[in-house]
């Protein structure tokens, strides 16, 4: 017959170990902030910088055809200030 204990198992000796590791790593981070890290943006494999060098209608070779379509019918004034503020931001 099988033995089933209810209760937690006592902590081996290398789990104190690792929590106190962890204890003084945590403790390090608080004493300098924290670094943020951001993502690069890509679109089909293409970086942000790429893009916003992109003349329009090297543009609508990357896009599907939805998007073709509507870009090459005309777009609307929001996206076409929106594309004109991002070249001029970069």
């Amino acid at each position: 017959l099988a033995q089933v204990s209810l209760g937690t198992p006592a902590p081996s000796p290398s789990d104190t170990l690792c929590t106190g590791l962890f204890s003084s790593a945590a403790m390090a981070d608080e004493d300098q902030p924290k670094k943020r890290t951001f993502r690069k943006f890509s679109y089909r494999g293409i970086d942000l910088d790429k893009l916003l060098d992109m003349s329009n209608q090297d543009l609508m070779e990357l896009f599907r055809a939805r998007q073709r379509r509507k870009f090459s019918r005309g777009i609307k004034r929001a996206p076409i200030t929106l594309l004109k503020k991002l070249r001029k931001s970069k």
